[in-house]
């Protein structure tokens, strides 16, 4: 198991100096009998704000646009099996 953590490591630091200004992390899954990954990404700067209107602000300060090199996103819902569907 040490080695397929080291091996999902090293993705995640890959796909990290591809996309600078995100922040890369991957989920392991296992039911029991199976076991698969979620890769996820969140762009830089994490941002707070007091209420949820100043948020939108401060986002549309941070980010016009789409960050460059931005990777097209895929949301993950339960499959009927418990395992993620797309």
């Amino acid at each position: 198991m040490t080695g397929t953590f080291a091996r999902r490591d090293r993705l995640r630091d890959e796909l990290a100096a591809r996309f600078p200004g995100w922040r890369i992390w991957y989920v392991p899954h296992y039911d029991g009998s199976r076991s698969w990954t979620v890769w996820c990404a969140q762009p830089h700067p994490s941002l707070a704000e007091d209420t949820p209107e100043q948020l939108a602000g401060a986002i549309e300060q941070a980010r016009p646009g789409e960050p460059p090199g931005a990777p097209q996103a895929t949301v993950l819902v339960p499959g009927g099996d418990g395992g993620p569907r797309r």
